[in-house]
């Protein structure tokens, strides 16, 4: 039997917490997926709201994507740790709970990318070296 890596792992996760919160709320994987991308986008308003330059570089960083997605999990398997109780919920409850945990305000001054920026500025810095020489 093959030892599961750390990425299996976590692409099992996040599939499985994908699955669980698209039955909850009644959502396709593209409304889930879309909703993820619509927040990560809303994100980098919130924390990078008077640097435009460093928001497009989040935007179109691969790396800011992965650290998203990987917060995205940490947040939904919060949310589902409470699946019992959310059954009880009505649909449209469900829908504002879960609007608010992702609130991309909330999440913009409770999680920060600062090793995603540190990683983005400092190939930066050495691209601009290299273009120098």
């Amino acid at each position: 039997m093959s030892k599961v890596t750390f990425k299996q792992e976590w692409l099992q996760r996040n599939a499985t917490a994908m699955q669980q919160v698209c039955d909850l709320l009644g959502w396709t994987e593209q409304e889930y997926c879309q909703y993820q991308f619509d927040t990560g986008i809303a994100y980098t308003h919130w924390y990078m709201a008077t640097n435009a330059d460093y928001r497009t570089k989040l935007q179109h960083s691969g790396m800011y994507w992965s650290w998203f997605k990987n917060q995205w999990l940490l947040y939904d398997e919060s949310w589902l740790s409470f699946k019992r109780s959310l059954q009880e919920c009505k649909p449209q409850t469900l829908l504002q709970l879960y609007h608010d945990l992702h609130c991309p305000h909330a999440m913009a001054v409770e999680t920060k990318p600062t090793e995603v920026l540190k990683t983005i500025t400092s190939n930066e810095t050495r691209f601009k070296i290299k273009v120098r020489v």
